[in-house]
């Protein structure tokens, strides 16, 4: 007897993402290598599929789902395809946790709906010159001005910044290096 780890739900997700991208993506992957991202397109359809929000709450209009086996389906497919989908992966598997746990009730109600149906783009600036991903290492600094903060560094390597509408940003908020 052959054992999984995926159930008849999970099984019938890899179905709408193997279609998704054998219908929608692969045909369009070197139109997007040369562009150097995907289109706006890629990220309206696969927020319609709900493939964007997995783990966010129905009622922020995600999916609700509480298993990351999901996030894993994304991922397999997208090597069964020979797609190259980091961006998808910074945007679901890495910035949304952020918004999950980190945003309050107004950031949740603003980011939560437009990052799961396609219409905002997350990304991840951690990488500086230097350090790298080293998290320890970073200069970058945010200081309190009034409500907001005043952000001072430089960050490389932004996964998704050239396309999106959020930037989730690694910086020091005081002297003592955080954890490594």
């Amino acid at each position: 007897m052959r054992r999984t780890l995926y159930g008849q739900e999970h099984e019938d997700f890899r179905a709408v993402v193997r279609r998704f991208y054998r219908e929608a993506l692969v045909p369009e992957q070197e139109r997007w290598r040369a562009a150097g991202m995907p289109p706006r397109e890629f990220w309206h359809a696969a927020g319609e599929l709900g493939l964007l929000g997995l783990q966010v709450p129905e009622e922020y209009g995600g999916g609700g789902q509480s298993s990351f086996l999901f996030n894993a389906i994304l991922t397999e497919e997208a090597q069964r395809a020979g797609l190259a989908l980091g961006g998808l992966r910074v945007h679901t598997d890495i910035c949304m946790p952020y918004f999950l746990r980190y945003a309050d009730e107004d950031q949740r109600r603003r980011w939560l709906p437009r990052l799961a149906g396609g219409e905002a783009v997350a990304a991840l600036a951690m990488s500086e010159p230097g350090t790298g991903s080293d998290m320890r290492g970073i200069r970058t600094t945010a200081r309190r001005d009034g409500d907001g903060f005043v952000v001072d560094g430089a960050k490389t390597f932004i996964s998704n910044g050239a396309t999106a509408d959020v930037i989730i940003t690694a910086v020091r908020t005081g002297e003592t290096p955080g954890p490594s």
